[in-house]
C-alpha cells in the first residue's frame, strides 16, 4: 500500500521547484511512497489562515510568523516530540542565523527550516555604473543619493511595499533604528518610532517606482530583470534565482544600508518552514520525508541545484 502525503508550498520557483524535483529523488529511496506538491501565491502564502489549508494538506509551507496561530488553533503539530533532540541541534548549527529559532514559540516547534531569507538591498551593477556609481549604497545619505541620480537618469529606486511587505519594511527600519518590535508589549510600535520610520521612507517616497505598493521581491525582481527602469532596491526579500549563473540579467545581492548607527543592522528574518498539519493521515511518514528533506547534503545540493536557497 502507498504511504500518500499532500503538500503545499508557494508559487515561485524557489518554493515549488526543488520540493516538486525532490519527490523522485525520495522515491527512488523509499518506492512505497506518493508525494504531491501544490503551490498557492505569495500573496496567499503570507494572508492565507493556515488552519484552512491543515484541513487539506498533510505537510504545509509555512512563514515563520504563523507558529502563534498554528499554537493558538492547534491546526499543526508540535514537532518537538516527533524529532529526536539531536535533529534540531543539527538543524540550528547548518542553517543561516536563527532560521531554526524562529519555528520555536510557546514550547513547542512548529516547523523546519526548509528555506532561509532575509531582507537584503539588490542591485544592477550595470546601471550603477551609467550613473557613476562603482558601488551600491552602505549608508542612507548614499541611499538617496542614488535615488536622485535615479532619478535624474529617468530611473527608479524599486521598494517592495504590497502590505505585508510594507509591515516588513517597518520592521526592519525600526530594528536598524535600535528600536525593534517587542514581543512582551502589546503595541506594535510607540507612535514616535513609527512617525520616525514614516520619515525616513518619505524621505525614499520620491525616488520610488510608482508601482512599488503593487509590488512584492518577486514582482519587482521580475521587472528589474527584464527592463532598466529600476536600478536599486534597498530593502526586499532576497531570491537568488535572480542571481545564478546563466541568468540573462543577473541582479546582485547585498546588505541594506539603513539609517541606524550600523546601516547593514536590522533586516527582517524571511525564510519558510515544512509543517505538518494535525490532519496529517500518515505522521510517521511525514517525519521520514521531512528528515530526509533537511539533510545539509541535500540542501546544499539537489535542492540548491533545483532552485531552493
Amino acid at each position: 500500500m502507498k504511504r500518500r502525503l499532500k503538500g503545499m508550498t508557494w508559487d515561485h520557483a524557489r518554493g515549488f521547484d526543488p520540493l516538486q524535483k525532490g519527490v523522485p529523488l525520495f522515491v527512488a529511496e523509499h518506492p512505497d511512497y506518493e508525494i504531491e506538491w501544490t503551490r498557492r501565491s505569495l500573496r496567499d502564502f503570507g494572508v492565507q489562515p493556515v488552519e484552512v489549508l491543515a484541513e487539506q494538506y498533510d505537510l504545509i509551507v509555512i512563514d515563520h510568523p504563523f507558529c502563534g496561530r498554528a499554537k493558538a488553533t492547534n491546526c499543526l503539530l508540535d514537532l518537538k516530540p516527533l524529532f529526536p533532540a539531536a535533529f534540531f541541534a543539527m538543524l540550528e548549527k547548518e542553517s543561516v542565523g536563527p532560521s531554526t529559532r524562529s519555528y520555536y514559540y510557546g514550547g513547542g516547534i512548529w516547523g523546519l527550516p526548509t528555506d532561509a531569507a532575509s531582507q537584503v538591498a539588490s542591485y544592477r551593477p550595470d546601471l550603477l555604473k551609467a550613473l557613476g556609481f562603482d558601488h551600491p549604497p552602505k549608508t542612507w545619505s548614499e541611499v538617496l543619493a542614488l535615488g536622485a541620480a535615479a532619478r535624474k537618469a529617468g530611473k527608479w529606486i524599486g521598494l517592495p511595499s504590497v502590505q505585508s511587505d510594507a509591515a516588513c519594511l517597518v520592521a526592519t527600519l525600526s530594528a536598524n533604528l535600535g528600536k525593534p518590535i517587542s514581543p512582551d508589549t502589546d503595541y506594535l510600535l510607540l507612535p514616535d518610532v513609527f512617525a520616525e520610520v514614516l520619515d525616513y521612507l518619505d524621505q525614499l517616497r520620491p525616488f520610488c517606482h510608482p508601482k512599488s505598493t503593487e509590488r512584492n521581491p518577486i514582482h519587482t525582481y521580475d521587472a528589474m530583470a527584464a527592463g532598466d527602469e529600476i536600478v536599486y532596491v534597498p530593502f526586499g526579500f532576497g531570491y537568488t534565482n535572480y542571481s545564478r549563473a546563466g541568468v540573462k540579467v543577473p541582479i546582485h545581492y547585498t546588505t541594506i544600508a539603513g539609517p541606524g548607527e550600523d546601516p547593514a543592522a536590522g533586516a527582517i528574518l524571511g525564510g519558510a518552514g515544512a509543517a505538518i498539519s494535525a490532519n496529517c493521515k500518515d505522521v510517521e511518514a511525514a517525519v521520514a520525508y521531512l528528515t530526509w528533506m533537511h539533510q545539509p547534503e541535500h540542501q546544499a545540493g539537489a535542492y540548491y541545484r533545483n532552485g531552493g536557497q
